[in-house]
């Protein structure tokens, strides 16, 4: 059997979306082909009209993704908190927020239970409203919710 007829057998099969282990037991068990796993890539990937594309997982994984981004619900809340693992000196808990209107800070809870916040520009003060709603994220954060 020469390549020709061989890359025939093997587009077939590649059509009807078997693996090339399947296809290499087949050309053996069957055809009666002895080749190398090697030489069998070797010889698929001189096909010249396949469609390589359709065997990446990588790509199934991506339209998985999208597909899931795409399902997710939109936050209620758009203000970020993160909890820092490593405790700030003086501090029962700190982490770091960015509030609805985009300003940012740290936040952090001292010895006394008292929130406190420093913002990353001095100048900035978040509003009446970034305040009700960092409050209300950092107490279902610090909840567990």
């Amino acid at each position: 059997m020469d390549d020709i007829e061989l890359k025939k057998i093997i587009k077939g099969h590649l059509d009807e979306d078997l693996t090339l282990n399947e296809i290499h037991k087949i050309l053996a068990d069957e055809h009666q082909v002895k080749m190398t796993f090697m030489e069998l890539r070797l010889l698929s990937s001189e096909i010249d009209d396949m469609d390589w594309g359709k065997f990446d997982p990588k790509v199934e994984e991506d339209d998985e993704e999208e597909t899931e981004e795409a399902a997710a619900p939109e936050p209620v809340s758009g203000t970020q908190i993160e909890i820092s693992k490593i405790q700030r000196p003086g501090a029962m808990m700190s982490g770091s927020v960015t509030f609805l209107s985009g300003l940012t800070g740290e936040w952090y809870i001292d010895g006394m239970g008292q929130l406190g916040l420093n913002m990353t520009n001095e100048d900035d003060q978040p509003t009446e409203e970034d305040m009700m709603d960092f409050q209300t994220e950092l107490r279902k954060k610090v909840q567990g919710g």
